[in-house]
């Protein structure tokens, strides 16, 4: 009575088809399975006094008299109302997440392949396959290859984030030596830190025996995107430390340390939300709001953990971890 508001003076002698709200053919499913001497379970919509429907997940059993004639129906019954709606509310959520990675993956390829012809055509001119270019055309250029390069980040970016939310994301995950790629990423890196005076300080030996269970490919785009974000959000004349460590378990943990502004604690989760930038995309300082959005699904896929440390005017410390690798 508390959920239909009937009492039983309201149902006793009606038939049930007045207290279902179902269409004629599934109220004759659930007599022509009752007849037949059988139970009949399933979820039903239920009509409620006061109007309006709820869904109720029922059990109706037959009983017989000593001569094994029916002679009532016994009926048990849950409100999965609420759960049902739940369920309804995920499908569609995942319905409308696959969409939009759908809509990006596609985009993003319509996109790059323009992108990279036009980015082509300006590095011809400015190799001067047209002629010799002025001051003006070749700024001009110049601010072509920028942009365009900056474009291409985003669009490749938004293809990866695609990848991961559609679960086409492959990965190959082998015993990676952290030693090695760290010292790629340095070389790939300092390029960027050297005109701000920026110093790399890699604590991790090539002798240290760090191994990690991961994809390779994978784990190096993380270290990389941890490494660039620490030398764009420094000071000039600052400083990157590299760090790696034994976990409990037996993992690995790599630390990427900046000497910059640092970041509010209250403000650590927008970190990894897309296209969220922190109030940066005011400053002159280049990005895609994605990079960590990624870093952090990456990590996860390959069963990791991401997490940091600020002081706001000392500077962050991002570190990843990773599980033990497993024996070659």
């Amino acid at each position: 009575m508390a959920i239909t508001g009937f009492n039983s003076e309201d149902v006793r002698g009606k038939p049930y088809s007045e207290l279902i709200n179902s269409e004629p053919h599934e109220y004759k499913a659930i007599w022509d399975t009752l007849r037949r001497r059988k139970f009949w379970r399933d979820e039903i919509l239920h009509r409620v006094k006061r109007g309006g429907t709820y869904r109720e997940r029922a059990l109706i059993s037959p009983l017989h008299d000593e001569n094994d004639k029916i002679i009532h129906y016994i009926k048990v019954g849950e409100d999965v109302t609420e759960q049902y709606e739940l369920l309804l509310k995920k499908q569609e959520a995942e319905a409308a997440s696959q969409a939009k990675s759908e809509f990006l993956s596609r985009m993003s390829h319509e996109l790059r392949t323009p992108m990279t012809s036009i980015l082509g055509f300006a590095q011809l001119l400015d190799m001067g396959a047209a002629g010799v270019l002025n001051r003006e055309q070749a700024q001009n250029v110049a601010q072509i290859l920028r942009a365009g390069g900056h474009l291409l980040e985003l669009i490749d970016e938004v293809l990866d984030l695609a990848r991961i939310e559609s679960g086409r994301l492959t990965l190959s995950v082998t015993p990676v030596e952290i030693a090695p790629l760290l010292m790629e990423g340095v070389t790939i890196i300092e390029p960027q830190a050297t005109p701000r005076n920026i110093k790399i300080i890699n604590l991790v030996s090539p002798t240290d025996n760090y191994i990690v269970s991961a994809d390779r490919m994978r784990l190096k785009q993380i270290v990389l995107n941890l490494m660039s974000n620490a030398v764009k959000y420094n000071r000039d004349g600052g400083s990157v430390i590299l760090q790696a460590e034994e976990t409990p378990n037996g993992g690995v943990q790599i630390a990427v340390q900046d000497t910059g502004n640092g970041i509010p604690s209250h403000r650590f989760d927008e970190l990894f939300e897309s296209f969220s930038r922190l109030d940066a995309e005011s400053s002159d300082i280049k990005g895609t709001g994605i990079g960590l959005t990624i870093t952090k699904r990456l990590v996860e896929a390959m069963n990791g953990t991401i997490g940091l440390e600020s002081t706001v005017g000392k500077g962050s410390r991002f570190f990843v971890s990773f599980p033990p690798a497993v024996s070659r």
